[in-house]
């Protein structure tokens, strides 16, 4: 599970997605300061490097026309990740599949904010980018009817909305899957931190109903932690 803050946003969580991508950039020369994945002779630099060449190799390989899959996610699957946090999650994807052509990735933040809170997100934006993923910054769960034409690319996005190396593209006919991974607004567990979160996810799907028509053609993924807490959300009601 990721930590998790106000306004609809998602930390970048720890979980097996993200440590599939770091998995994959950090084991692969011996370890020579103490098992911290530095080669012998090696700076930090030279690991950094290193992890992000990866990234882009794993993030090229899109010739195989076979779809690749991620979980319950395929490389065909056009997808929305909505308060995506730090983007570890659409790295997680875009490195297992192989490809971001069909990938959209947001978050509540601005890029500045992004980048402030989380020291790899830079380097993470830029192996995304580089590989051709479309990211957005400053996009609100509540609001997404504010946002389809940026994110569905029908429209050039505002700058404060998108980034700025975003690749022009034909446009999406919707989204197979929108994906809200650990929605919360911060606080505890006592019943008015319930009401807010249920306030969020309901103001979430209005939101989607208004404009389901064109931005979503398949299904919506929340994923919540199974506790007491986030069971007394009762989400399939709010949905």
């Amino acid at each position: 599970g990721g930590r998790e803050e106000r306004g609809g946003r998602r930390r970048g969580g720890r979980g097996g997605a993200a440590k599939c991508a770091r998995g994959l950039a950090g084991r692969d020369v011996a370890c020579g300061d103490g098992g911290r994945g530095r080669g012998l002779g090696e700076t930090r630099g030279d690991v950094d490097e290193r992890r992000r060449g990866l990234m882009r190799l794993a993030f090229s390989q899109t010739s195989n026309p076979n779809p690749r899959f991620a979980g319950r996610y395929s490389s065909v699957q056009t997808m929305l990740l909505v308060g995506d946090g730090d983007f570890t999650f659409a790295r997680a994807l875009a490195t297992a599949m192989g490809s971001v052509e069909n990938l959209t990735a947001s978050a509540y933040d601005s890029r500045a904010e992004v980048c402030e809170k989380y020291p790899e997100a830079s380097n993470t934006l830029k192996a995304l980018e580089r590989a051709g993923a479309r990211v957005h910054f400053s996009i609100d769960a509540r609001d997404l009817d504010k946002h389809c034409d940026a994110l569905l690319g029908v429209a050039p996005p505002s700058s404060a909305s998108s980034s700025t190396s975003s690749p022009a593209r034909a446009p999406f006919a919707g989204f197979d899957a929108i994906v809200f991974n650990f929605p919360h607004v911060g606080g505890g567990s006592c019943v008015e931190d319930s009401d807010r979160n249920r306030d969020l996810l309901r103001a979430f799907f209005l939101s989607l109903r208004s404009c389901h028509h064109r931005l979503l053609r398949g299904t919506v993924h929340i994923t919540l932690r199974d506790t007491p807490h986030y069971r007394s959300w009762d989400l399939p009601s709010l949905a």
